[in-house]
């Protein structure tokens, strides 16, 4: 069994990131384009919860322009009414996640939205599919019906900011079983191609580690 504070984006990330933090390994203070991306991710919440006014208030004002992108397609698509926010859900195969919201379809019936606040080079789409076929295997277990699920690009400056997701469930179910192993090696995993390493909080002690993401 897992440790309950293990969250979906570790399982699916790099297991050399995962076993420096099973380890209790100290790690850097959190990367700024994380601090930007956590306080897009607050300004969305603060909108569901309790309005623009709130919503607003932020450290950094570039995130207003992708915050500006969420308001024209909350908009365009009708979604007042319609999107429902739910709390951080914990699996009994020992994981825990939070989806960031989910819009209703119909009465039971629901799409599952992600939203994504980099600039969408550094996104990694192979990561997509895998991590809301973790959400979807939560969902599932608290009675939730999903029928599509998006990522709601906001780094992305022209064009269209949702971008379908085919959720892969038995390619999180993998990346579990892979993660269940990192967890009880002794020895520490190889580093993962495309783990995003200039982001690791890891960076300073990780002797595989390589320039990328930047």
């Amino acid at each position: 069994m897992l440790e309950k504070t293990l969250r979906v984006t570790l399982i699916i990330g790099c297991k050399r990131r995962l076993w420096f933090w099973k380890e209790g390994m100290r790690g850097l203070p959190p990367h700024y384009v994380a601090l930007r991306g956590t306080d897009l991710h607050s300004m969305v919440d603060r909108f569901i919860y309790s309005g623009l006014e709130k919503a607003k208030r932020t450290a950094y004002y570039e995130n207003l322009d992708k915050f500006n992108r969420f308001l024209d397609w909350f908009k365009r698509n009708g979604m007042n009414g319609r999107i429902a926010k739910v709390r951080r859900m914990y699996s009994e195969l020992g994981f825990t996640g939070e989806v960031d919201f989910l819009v209703r379809k119909s009465h039971d019936i629901y799409d599952l939205y992600d939203v994504k606040s980099g600039d969408t080079k550094l996104l990694s789409f192979k990561s997509l599919p895998l991590q809301l076929g973790g959400y979807i295997v939560l969902l599932q277990e608290h009675r939730y019906l999903i029928d599509e699920c998006y990522a709601l690009l906001l780094g992305e400056k022209s064009g269209e900011v949702e971008y379908r997701v085919d959720p892969d469930v038995n390619g999180f179910l993998d990346h579990l079983e892979e993660a269940r192993k990192a967890m009880v090696s002794v020895v520490v995993p190889p580093r993962e191609k495309g783990g995003l390493c200039s982001f690791c909080s890891y960076r300073d002690i990780c002797s595989e580690f390589e320039a990328e993401g930047i």
